[in-house]
């Protein structure tokens, strides 16, 4: 693993950091390498950038029943998986 050590601040201190479920750790050493990692990341991406609630609140009155998935969770699972290279949505 790269490790680069910062000696002297630059930049502002009024900066706010950003909140994050969980902190994303990037690492050239070959361990626990996955081919699909940054699936993850774009997911929680539409979380973050409001995409999940927003897609949800369009489609929340057109459903008739309550909701077995949130529509706008579904609408992010499905294309995180295009983009991941999916070419087919079967249910099983």
């Amino acid at each position: 693993m790269l490790r680069v050590q910062v000696l002297e601040r630059e930049g502002t201190s009024r900066v706010k950091r950003s909140k994050r479920s969980r902190r994303v750790t990037v690492s050239a050493d070959g361990v626990g390498v996955v081919s699909h990692a940054g699936v993850g990341v774009l997911r929680e991406l539409a979380l973050a950038t409001g995409l999940v609630a927003g897609v949800s609140q369009a489609l929340a009155d057109t459903y008739a029943g309550p909701w077995v998935h949130a529509p706008g969770r579904v609408f992010a699972d499905l294309a995180v998986a295009v983009a991941d290279g999916a070419d087919c949505v079967a249910r099983s």
